[in-house]
């Protein structure tokens, strides 16, 4: 079946199948920008350069105020290789893994 957009498929539930879909973007100085496709069977397809896609993420970062948190901690302690507490190797080993 052919529509106004071109051929027209489904599949054997009724969902229509094989069809591209434009990826649109709003913004500020162009408005709307064609920045990709997204294909049903092969998915997303972006079309912008690696430059633009920069360009646009340095200028919606422009004149924001970041709140940026640190918690100090103290620093792992050296546990002795001969510990008696089996919890307490179990503990310092799961730690150790996690800081490598």
């Amino acid at each position: 079946m052919t529509g106004l957009t071109g051929i027209i498929k489904f599949d054997h539930q009724g969902f229509r199948s094989d069809f591209i879909l434009d990826i649109i973007e709003l913004n500020n100085k162009e408005g709307l920008k064609k920045i990709g496709t997204w294909n049903s069977t092969k998915g997303i397809n972006f079309t912008r350069s690696y430059r633009e896609e920069y360009t646009q993420i340095v200028e919606n970062l422009q004149n924001k105020t970041f709140i940026v948190t640190t918690i100090l901690v103290s620093s792992l302690r050296k546990m002795s290789a001969v510990s008696t507490d089996f919890h307490e190797r179990r503990g310092a080993s799961k730690l150790i893994k996690r800081a490598n």
